[in-house]
């Protein structure tokens, strides 16, 4: 049986540090948004061997950031031939829901863990590693399937195995905001807890 106080207390302050955290998100989104540019920018910017992702603001519907898909090759074909039709694919991007709201769920958790502060610091270290490296994956798949879609491009074409095994992991880790909660709470619970804590965890007192 769990300990009741201790969950009580837990959830008490769970609750407090996850709405405080999101109401954070009003003064720093913008700053948020152009750390998740540049961070993306890093990782996508040359996607595959031809592939190129540019990502850029965009205030619209709820999405901040822009990104455009396109054919590095084509485009400087497109150039050199004075055209500046080239096709490029545009993907609007919700920084709150693929990067923000997975980190604040982690953080939440892990400050009203019943830990020591040395505990929750490292805990926080490794966390927010593998929360961010869960984050850049969920992208990179959401990349990979709409340079795959998009045939014009010329940088991504799946097939048999490889192109069910990408359209299922599109379909788990990137159409499912469910995702953006449970693994960080996986994370929260393999960085946090010592085999010794489950004591204290069922104890009743």
């Amino acid at each position: 049986m769990f300990n009741s106080k201790l969950l009580g207390l837990f959830l008490v302050k769970f609750i407090a540090a996850y709405v405080v955290l999101a109401i954070l998100w009003g003064p720093i989104k913008h700053t948020q948004a152009e750390f998740f540019r540049q961070k993306t920018t890093f990782f996508f910017g040359n996607f595959k061997k031809e592939g190129a992702v540019t990502f850029s603001k965009q205030n619209q519907n709820g999405h901040e950031i822009r990104a455009s898909l396109f054919n590095k090759k084509l485009q400087a074909a497109a150039r050199q031939a004075g055209r500046r039709d080239f096709r490029v694919y545009k993907l609007p991007l919700n920084s709150w829901q693929i990067g923000y709201l997975p980190t604040i769920l982690f953080l939440a958790l892990l400050i009203a863990t019943p830990i020591s502060i040395k505990r929750k610091l490292w805990a926080a270290l490794w966390g927010l590693i593998l929360v961010q490296l869960f984050i850049l994956f969920k992208l990179y798949i959401k990349l990979l399937w709409t340079f795959n879609g998009r045939e014009w491009t010329e940088v991504v074409q799946l097939s048999g195995v490889w192109e069910r095994l990408v359209s299922g992991l599109d379909y788990l880790f990137v159409q499912h905001i469910g995702t953006a909660v449970i693994i960080p709470v996986f994370i929260w619970i393999i960085v946090s807890f010592k085999k010794e804590d489950t004591a204290l965890l069922l104890s009743d007192s």
